[in-house]
């Protein structure tokens, strides 16, 4: 995983000091409606398992307002800022969150890869 930012080292100081319950955690994507023809932005709901450490996995079902070039697929897993005690808060971090072309790019990867191997 990344060294931490210092963004992101003020903004854990900042939740402690203010007793926010929430950590980093993941959402995997269990089910998700269909993207629409819309350009831009659209509402997002996702099934979710979300898994933070030193909790039990929840399934929760989360809606965002998600750009279709973010758009996940059933099986991503997305870091989020997990509320412990209430997970249908949880966050998903989208600026940490790979656009379409990014991943087509890396599954295109590895599968050359894993071909070259095999």
């Amino acid at each position: 995983m990344p060294e931490e930012s210092e963004l992101d080292q003020a903004a854990e100081w900042l939740e402690r000091l203010t007793k926010d319950p929430t950590v980093r955690g993941t959402v995997t994507v269990l089910a998700i409606n269909d993207v629409g023809a819309r350009p831009r932005y659209q509402t997002c709901r996702i099934d979710a398992m979300i898994q933070a450490p030193g909790q039990d996995a929840t399934e929760q079902q989360l809606e965002y307002t998600v750009r279709r070039d973010f758009w996940p697929a059933v099986g991503d897993v997305l870091p989020a800022t997990v509320h412990l005690e209430r997970p249908e808060r949880t966050e998903v971090d989208w600026d940490l969150v790979a656009d379409r072309r990014e991943r087509r790019a890396r599954v295109d990867a590895s599968r050359r890869k894993a071909a070259r191997s095999g």
